[in-house]
């Protein structure tokens, strides 16, 4: 009995110090009123208001929005903290140091060494990049058809993904946390995931931006509720798969690491042996000085 009030006791410290998202119900709100088709100029709610236009440029599925709404797990909570928000919240102007290089990272080719259906699937990636604590996005074409035992290369637009608009490099600020994910499907859906993961930080940035007009330190929350939206969006349909992982180079690292070359190739895997629905990816990157 003194062992279960103190699991009761556990229990509840946690979910008291759980942080609420702030992005993930005005999603959900707008999702209702994109599906009641409301003129967005009736919304009187700033956050709403922007929310719903952002969800309008898209021409999203209704089925597939009314399915987001009808998920069984709903967490409305930020993941917890991880290595790279402690990161985020130790950044020090003092970590950018006149020695580290400008760059580029480019995810240039994906391995596919094994996947669920033998028939082939459509897969896309995305990436939120995290520079300081401004973060950024890119979503990559759909490549269609990829089998087990096969890989491609990224075209030349979605294989630069930081830094974007055209930038050919940058010097990032303290770090550069990478957040990706993979999505793989056999159905129709991956053109709505793919719609919605080029929006997912736009919809943060414009919640809060509504909500805090003034910035400051909400911004550190950007990355978890990033996150946090691309769980209620994305990870829907248990035909598709969502494979996520993350990585980060503090700039004494990448100073480190260019400091006799010109670029850096590393790899990310991501793999499960399970009997079904086990799969194998490989994504390789190229840091350019």
């Amino acid at each position: 009995m003194k062992l279960v009030s103190v699991l009761f006791a556990a229990l509840f410290s946690f979910n008291l110090f759980a942080i609420e998202s702030t992005t993930v119900p005005v999603v959900t709100e707008a999702i209702e009123l994109y599906l009641e088709n409301k003129d967005p100029t009736h919304v009187l709610r700033p956050d709403l208001l922007q929310a719903l236009k952002i969800l309008k440029t898209q021409d999203l599925d209704p089925a597939y929005l009314q399915r987001i709404l009808n998920k069984s797990k709903f967490v409305s909570e930020l993941p917890e903290k991880d290595e790279y928000d402690l990161m985020i919240e130790n950044l020090s102007v003092n970590s950018h140091t006149a020695a580290t290089p400008a760059i580029s990272l480019h995810s240039y080719k994906l391995d596919v060494a094994r996947q669920s259906d033998v028939l082939g699937d459509n897969i896309y990636a995305y990436y939120f990049m995290t520079d300081g604590v401004i973060p950024t996005g890119k979503v990559t074409s759909v490549y269609k058809g990829t089998r087990s035992g096969q890989g491609f290369f990224f075209n030349e637009i979605d294989r630069a993904i930081f830094p974007l608009a055209g930038i050919s490099a940058k010097v990032p600020r303290g770090h550069l946390i990478v957040d990706y994910g993979i999505i793989e499907s056999d159905g129709d859906d991956i053109k709505q995931m793919q719609k919605l993961s080029a929006i997912l930080i736009d919809l943060a940035i414009a919640i809060y931006t509504s909500q805090n007009p003034e910035g400051g330190e909400v911004l550190g929350q950007m990355r978890r509720e990033i996150k946090a939206l691309a769980d209620l969006l994305l990870e829907l349909n248990n035909d598709d798969r969502l494979v996520t992982g993350s990585f980060a180079y503090k700039n004494q690292e990448i100073t480190d690491l260019l400091k006799d070359t010109t670029f850096y190739e590393f790899s990310q895997r991501k793999h499960s042996g399970a009997t079904f629905g086990g799969f194998d990816y490989t994504l390789h990157f190229r840091m350019l000085r």
